[in-house]
C-alpha cells in the first residue's frame, strides 16, 4: 500500500479498542501497538515527525479488535 492509502484506512478505522500490527516490505512486523480507540491511535502516527522511521518502512496495517 502506498503511505495515502494507510493514511486512509487509518481514518476509516473504527473507535473501537484492539491491537495493531504495522508490517514492512518483507512482511515482517515492525511494531504491535494496543489502543481503546484504534482510529484515534494509528491516525496519531501520520501526523507526528517522532514516527517517520516506522512510516518509512511500513508497508501493510493489521488491525484486531477486541472488546
Amino acid at each position: 500500500m502506498t503511505f495515502e492509502e494507510l493514511k486512509e484506512q487509518a481514518k476509516n478505522l473504527s473507535l473501537t479498542p484492539g491491537v495493531y500490527l504495522m508490517k514492512d516490505r518483507e512482511g515482517y512486523v515492525i511494531y504491535v501497538g494496543k489502543s481503546k480507540h484504534l482510529k484515534n491511535r494509528v491516525s496519531s502516527y501520520f501526523g507526528s515527525l517522532k514516527h517517520v522511521p516506522i512510516l518509512t518502512n511500513l508497508i501493510n496495517l493489521y488491525m484486531i479488535t477486541t472488546q
